[in-house]
């Protein structure tokens, strides 16, 4: 097996590697779902070949070790995620030149990324920190003269300089608190996918969010946000195909100008304050997915649903609506759920 080159034993119990070190041609190594102890760590810097390294949820636990897989040069995609790893970043993770994905997601990593070896890996293009249990709050500055990330998974703070080369940005299931950054269109003009759910951010929605005018994807779901959904955002962010505002504080009545999404085709307005009517120039979206459940809507249920010809689930329960389900609803033929329950 020594000219051996992909080897995937994910899924195995796995009691040691003994004879690996004989595998010096090989490039691909998967042991997902498997269970290894942290020895492996030490031994697989022996694969001196190895350029895609995936240990997810392969049972690893406490701290990395300073020896052995920091070895490995030629690495490109390294995925620790889904483990039990705790402890600092180890700073031997800088001699990993080559790497490009790097995912450390769902563990428990401690520690202040400011000071941490990440900033030398400057040929990183994808990187993944949400669910651990780094300090806060974290400066990325220094992540953001990464000419080559394109993708960051992990709390932020906004560079002083503007970014063109960030795409995506998640920074969910963390305790991030305070309000979003107002300058945040400003740095990342070319962002498409924002995800801040599951924090603890408040105030109100930044009109700024509109200055993001290539912007797909934006989820604030799960925060404390207040107030009404801001007319710039809807007019500014005209490329978005998903909004998410569920399970926020927001007020008031739910604003005409989403009509000018006109790409929208998930809309999550759940879990809020809103109140009246909902507003006639929705009917002009082309919704696949319509939530408005609890909230304090009412008025009659709006014919004008039944144009709607994608939608294919309604949910507008726990509001106060009244009177019959429109007859135009019949013609919504790609309706598969409709929840208009109390």
């Amino acid at each position: 097996m020594s000219s051996l080159e992909e080897l995937d034993l994910s899924g195995n119990w796995i009691n040691n590697m003994k004879g690996s070190n004989g595998l010096k041609h090989l490039k691909v190594l998967s042991l997902d779902d498997s269970s290894i102890d942290n020895s492996f760590l030490y031994n697989v810097g022996a694969m001196s070949s190895l350029r895609f390294l995936s240990l997810r949820k392969s049972g690893l636990n406490g701290s990395l070790p300073e020896q052995g897989w920091c070895e490995l040069v030629n690495l490109q995609v390294l995925d620790l995620s889904e483990n039990d790893i705790n402890g600092m970043i180890p700073s031997c993770l800088k001699n990993l030149t080559s790497i490009q994905l790097l995912d450390l997601s769902y563990n428990q990593l401690s520690g202040n990324l400011d000071l941490s070896p990440l900033s030398h890996l400057t040929t990183l293009e994808e990187l993944y920190l949400f669910h651990n249990r780094f300090e806060i709050p974290i400066p990325f500055v220094s992540f953001f003269n990464h000419s080559k990330l394109k993708v960051l998974v992990g709390p932020f703070m906004t560079p002083s300089h503007p970014n063109l080369h960030t795409a995506e940005i998640d920074i969910s299931y963390n305790r991030f608190d305070g309000q979003v950054p107002t300058n945040i269109g400003l740095i990342f003009p070319n962002l498409k996918m924002l995800d801040l759910s599951s924090n603890l951010f408040g105030g109100q929605i930044p009109p700024a969010l509109g200055d993001l005018h290539s912007l797909q994807i934006l989820d604030l779901s799960n925060n404390s946000f207040s107030g009404h959904v801001p007319e710039h955002l809807a007019i500014g962010c005209s490329s978005l195909w998903s909004l998410a505002l569920s399970n926020n504080n927001l007020s008031k009545q739910i604003s005409p100008s989403l009509s000018n999404l006109t790409h929208l085709q998930y809309l999550y307005l759940d879990n809020n304050q809103f109140e009246g009517k909902l507003p006639n120039s929705l009917s002009t979206l082309r919704l696949n997915i319509l939530d408005v459940s609890n909230n304090h809507l009412s008025g009659k249920l709006p014919s004008w649903m039944g144009n709607m010809s994608l939608l294919d689930a309604i949910i507008m329960f726990s509001n106060h609506f009244e009177g019959p389900i429109p007859i135009e609803f019949c013609k919504l033929d790609y309706l598969v759920l409709l929840d208009l329950s109390g």
